[in-house]
């Protein structure tokens, strides 16, 4: 079976999703907040993968986030990188063409992304991103339904329909945003937009996240143009004894098990040149 291509099917999406965005936008009741929305995702819409720590490490120091074959240049190595979902990552990447490159990010326009894969949250610019190998697909592509079945998949097939219709090219990202989300939109604080465009509410539960994932099979490299964002949550202890340690080189007291990864951050800050963002 011909394998699909993954940025064709955006392209031919494009006037679907147009349509349903003009749909939105003539039957809303709240229009100028949808105008709001949309600047606002134009100020904020940014793309991101969370990591552990050792990940991290090993992503800065490479200077680049590859997919899993990219890493080990083997395939039976890689299948062993994917998580608990591994069949159906599979399955997804064998059916489009350039499969084994397909990197996995999340839109994200202010938060802490997703956790739930590691407390560190890398953050690129959306249009670091090449239209010409990248989608943006309006859910997790490996999502479960209530009934814990996959969503884009139909008896352990890709709905290639389904899926092919919440596909959208990088410059229609904020209309899928507002098709997605335009019932929530208004009725939604605007200090918590970004919980709309991607949300983790467990660190432990894959099926309690809910974001916009960014597909895509470009080289990405890592050269000053990134960011690393941390999580300033447990009161600002982590946040404090960040400071404290880079100003006088001894830690808060109660965070000596932050010692080894702070020291790790702060020397690959100082030799590969990207800013830490506390949220």
């Amino acid at each position: 079976m011909p394998k699909l291509d993954l940025v064709g099917l955006a392209r031919d999406n494009k006037k679907n999703i147009l349509t349903q965005y003009a749909e939105v936008l003539r039957v809303s009741k709240s229009p100028d907040v949808i105008v709001r929305f949309i600047d606002y995702l134009k100020s904020n819409l940014r793309v991101s993968v969370n990591s552990t720590h050792q990940n991290l490490v090993t992503i800065i120091k490479s200077k680049a986030y590859l997919s899993a074959f990219e890493f080990t240049r083997d395939y039976k190595k890689a299948i062993k990188h994917y998580g608990a979902r591994k069949k159906y990552r599979i399955l997804v990447d064998s059916y489009f063409r350039n499969g084994r490159l397909f990197k996995y990010f999340a839109l994200n326009s202010g938060n802490m992304g997703t956790p739930v894969w590691g407390p560190y949250c890398i953050i690129l610019a959306l249009n670091y991103f090449d239209s010409k190998n990248t989608v943006i697909l309006k859910s997790n592509s490996l999502d479960k339904t209530s009934k814990k079945d996959y969503y884009y998949f139909t008896k352990g097939r890709l709905n290639e329909l389904l899926f092919g219709s919440d596909l959208a090219t990088v410059s229609n990202s904020n209309e899928l945003c507002v098709i997605k989300h335009s019932a929530s939109i208004p009725i939604t604080k605007e200090n918590d937009w970004s919980e709309l465009i991607c949300k983790c509410q467990s660190i432990k539960n894959h099926n309690n996240t809910n974001y916009i994932e960014v597909i895509s099979y470009q080289k990405c490299l890592l050269d000053n143009n990134f960011n690393i964002r941390m999580q300033r949550k447990s009161g600002t202890a982590i946040y404090k004894s960040f400071k404290d340690l880079a100003k006088t080189g001894k830690m808060s007291k109660g965070w000596n098990i932050l010692k080894n990864e702070l020291n790790d951050l702060i020397q690959l800050q100082k030799d590969f040149k990207f800013n830490i963002e506390f949220v």
